[in-house]
């Protein structure tokens, strides 16, 4: 699935298609000969097993139709990833300059913010029409379908180890666009 030489960090593993029974994902970080993530693939993606829980986890039934895994899988010198499926899968990454020290994952690191979040705290206002969702992503948290202009507020606490924001694009709607502010910064678009 993916072998690539270091620093860098798997921030997105999406897969579809495969024998729940017999499939499974192994991950190598560092070069090491033994897997660090040795799981069959219904267990990856339950959203039950620690440290891959949801909602940063999550199975088919859960997500747009895959099986989808935003746990941040940082690397210092490699990572390689293996599977015996035959499905499609998707990988996203970010490859770091040489010189950037990263810590690689172990497992046991504190729960990223995403899971700690309180997504019914999040200030959701559609600007087309003024409507408010009380939670966050359009009150059942698969979002919300919409034309025009739509934003939230969160509150993240400050000692998070990383924040993932999904966005779905309904390809039958032209030029869509999300603007991303920290601290009232443009940090993306």
């Amino acid at each position: 699935m993916l072998d690539q030489a270091g620093p860098g960090t798997v921030y997105r593993i999406w897969v579809t298609g495969f024998d729940a029974a017999t499939a499974w994902l192994r991950v190598y970080f560092d070069g090491e000969s033994s897997p660090r993530i040795n799981l069959l693939l219904r267990e990856l993606f339950s959203g039950t097993r620690s440290p891959f829980l949801s909602p940063l986890v999550a199975d088919n039934t859960r997500s747009s139709g895959g099986f989808v895994c935003y746990l941040p899988l940082p690397y210092q010198r490699s990572i390689k990833i293996t599977t015996n499926m035959s499905g499609y899968y998707n990988l996203g990454y970010h490859s770091f300059s040489p010189d950037t020290a990263v810590t690689t994952w172990t497992g046991g690191e504190a729960a990223p913010g995403g899971r700690r979040l309180d997504w019914a705290a999040l200030d959701c206002v559609d600007q087309a029409t003024g409507a408010r969702s009380d939670a966050g992503a359009g009150g059942d948290r698969r979002g919300r379908a919409h034309r025009g202009f739509s934003q939230f507020r969160a509150a993240i606490d400050p000692g998070n180890s990383g924040v993932v924001l999904t966005r779905r694009m309904d390809y039958g709607i032209a030029d869509q666009r999300a603007r991303v502010l920290v601290d009232r910064a443009v940090a993306g678009e």
